[in-house]
């Protein structure tokens, strides 16, 4: 999946400000189209059984370009044809959002979107926003969609009952909770990626590790800020629970993520932790507040000590 391409710009002023809040206002998307898109608070399961417009790709090879689908002529389109018209890629999109800002700006004329494969569907100037939200909803569907045909082809006992029953309450639009302060927080879909192949075990949760930290190295604003540990460290901090100051600092295991959270400045390492080997939870830590939660799925205990060496021995 591509992503957004990021500008910073400074806002804009005057006359600019005016041209720039109505342009707001027709790429606003209305609320009747709205109930179009599958809401992020449905089941996985649910969103199994709506019916969404393929994905474009740019690999596609009649894909023609933002710019010339851009155009002054009047909207021509229905619910039906809106729903069944492919969706472009993400970075058509961005070319989109930034052609549209800029022929606005420069006042030149432009009322509709062109479809950049059905030269007959003219779209009001709302549709990239459209577009972007149900393109969240079908990626996600494509990755609970593998997931489910490889749990299908399983043999049908208790753990692929288990594995059905949580894509029928966990909702698809479900954020990873760990990073919902980064702008890179994930779809709780990345799970239903790697259960596409295999029953997830611990081994992915450090495979989920690296591809979170990842994405929060990407975001400029919150890169320094979250850091995810990996499985050991909570062995790590079971084999010093009791141990002295001094034990503690010598601890070579504990090394490496010194490194990793202090001389980088992480204010945030979140890990994963296994109660009685048959249930994973999370610990947060603030470094700056001096506290931590831990908890599973949406229920979290906060708990805080005003000894921070003790608390969390960095």
């Amino acid at each position: 999946m591509e992503e957004p391409i990021e500008i910073d710009a400074d806002p804009p002023t005057g006359f600019d400000a005016i041209l720039q809040a109505a342009l707001d206002s027709e790429t606003r998307i209305p609320i009747g189209v709205l109930g179009l898109i599958p809401s992020t608070s449905i089941t996985a399961s649910s969103l199994l059984k709506h019916d969404l417009p393929a994905l474009l790709y740019p690999s596609a090879t009649n894909l023609r370009p933002a710019e010339s689908c851009t155009l002054n002529v009047p909207t021509r389109w229905t619910d039906g044809e809106l729903l069944k018209a492919p969706i472009p890629p993400r970075r058509w999109l961005s070319d989109l959002e930034i052609t549209l800002k800029k022929k606005w700006l420069t006042r030149t004329g432009v009322t509709s979107v062109q479809h950049p494969t059905m030269p007959n569907l003219y779209l009001p100037l709302w549709v990239g926003g459209f577009w972007y939200s149900l393109r969240e909803a079908a990626e996600q569907k494509e990755e609970w969609r593998r997931a489910e045909r490889w749990i299908s082809g399983q043999v049908q006992d208790a753990k692929v009952y288990e594995a059905r029953e949580l894509m029928g309450r966990i909702p698809w639009g479900t954020r990873i909770w760990a990073l919902a302060g980064a702008n890179s927080s994930s779809f709780v879909g990345v799970l239903a990626r790697l259960l596409s192949n295999e029953w997830l075990g611990e081994r992915h949760l450090d495979t989920l590790t690296s591809y979170l930290n990842f994405r929060v190295s990407r975001n400029k604003k919150d890169a320094g800020e979250y850091w995810v540990g990996d499985v050991y460290l909570s062995f790590c901090m079971k084999n010093i629970f009791g141990a002295t100051k001094n034990a503690i600092s010598t601890n070579h295991d504990l090394d490496k993520y010194r490194e990793k959270i202090t001389v980088h400045g992480r204010k945030h390492p979140l890990f994963p932790a296994n109660l009685d080997n048959n249930h994973w939870i999370v610990f947060s830590v603030d470094l700056i507040k001096n506290q931590f939660c831990y908890g599973a799925h949406y229920f979290f205990s906060e708990h805080w000590d005003t000894d921070s060496s003790s608390l969390y021995p960095i």
